[in-house]
């Protein structure tokens, strides 16, 4: 059995991997190798999404892990980049959670990684109240 058709038939659940499978199927002979790999990968990618969004909870960190791994990064700003932070948390995580938290504090822009991976705490509460209270005050 050709490999190509062993992963059609893994991926015949998801009703749009399936219908991009049929299209690659009927086309297949028009399209140059690189185009027929790169509709593998949007149909790899598409079903990882799914995925992730199925299991979104699945490492739902706890508020007080939260706040530990915030704590460790506002204590050692600037000095350890992930790994060496996550082996020097007071508690022991899970890596895939303490990942999890790295991104969710990077997107509320309480931390930032440099150039060499370090992390740096770079939240402001004096700054965010000040700019609060102004936006209250126009």
């Amino acid at each position: 059995m050709d490999k190509k058709i062993i992963l059609i038939n893994a991926h015949y659940s998801d009703p749009i991997a399936k219908k991009l499978i049929l299209q690659e199927q009927e086309l297949k002979n028009s399209f140059p190798l690189e185009k027929q790999t790169f509709i593998y990968q949007l149909i790899y990618n598409h079903n990882m999404a799914t995925q992730i969004i199925k299991n979104q909870f699945v490492r739902s960190p706890t508020l007080d892990t939260v706040l530990m791994v915030e704590k460790s990064i506002e204590k050692y700003s600037g000095e350890f980049n992930r790994t060496r932070l996550w082996k020097s948390l007071p508690k022991k995580v899970m890596w895939q959670t303490y990942l999890f938290i790295l991104e969710y504090l990077e997107n509320i822009n309480k931390i930032a990684f440099d150039k060499e991976g370090k992390i740096a705490y770079i939240w402001n509460p004096e700054l965010a109240k000040k700019l609060r209270l102004r936006k209250f005050s126009i």
